[in-house]
């Protein structure tokens, strides 16, 4: 297959513009590689926070957690896009997604129970073309200038906890297909 050219990944708008997506909206982040993924010992596959970088998350640059919401869209589309940001050439036909309830993300909170993310609709052209269903996963502003002051950094998550609630969040793990994700010969201890 042909990937057109082009990065992997997407400059977001500034989401301070964007709508919050309904929190009762399903979300995909597309896994990349075996890479993103832990195995548990009844071989479950997780997200790890390779699946969210904390320069996204910093929404440093434009850039955000690409994520796209279900609601309106159909598999083929998830499929199609999948396809092309997969580099794992073992799921090339059958890529693997990573799902979410938006709720799950925009209930994590900082120590003060203050929302620690945003998830809001922010509608793309990449270099695969329109994506109207895109959305962003970024730390509040309010968190992000919190984080910053070392008055307030204690009452916020770090990065790498954050990272790792975030990755949690998305307990559905499975190719496009419907089909269990496997762990692969390269995965194995």
């Amino acid at each position: 297959m042909t990937l057109p050219p082009g990065p992997t990944e997407h400059v977001s708008s500034d989401t301070s513009q964007l709508s919050p997506l309904d929190p009762k909206e399903v979300i995909v982040r597309y896994v990349r590689s075996s890479e993103w993924l832990l195995w548990d010992d009844d071989g479950r596959p997780a997200l790890t926070i390779l699946g969210i970088p904390e320069k996204d998350l910093r929404g440093r640059g434009g850039r955000s957690v690409s994520v796209t919401g279900c609601m309106q869209v159909n598999n083929d589309f998830l499929a199609w896009r999948a396809t092309f940001i997969n580099k794992q050439p073992e799921w090339q036909d059958d890529p693997v997604y990573a799902f979410a309830e938006v709720e799950r993300l925009t209930g994590i909170h900082d120590t003060k129970r203050r929302p620690e993310l945003s998830v809001c609709a922010d509608p793309i052209q990449d270099w695969l073309g329109p994506n109207e269903s895109h959305a962003s996963i970024v730390r509040t502003s309010a968190n992000m200038e919190r984080a910053k002051n070392p008055k307030t950094r204690n009452e916020v998550l770090a990065w790498g906890p954050l990272q790792q609630r975030i990755a949690a969040a998305f307990s559905d793990i499975r190719h496009c297909s419907g089909l269990p994700v496997k762990k692969l010969c390269e995965d194995a201890p």
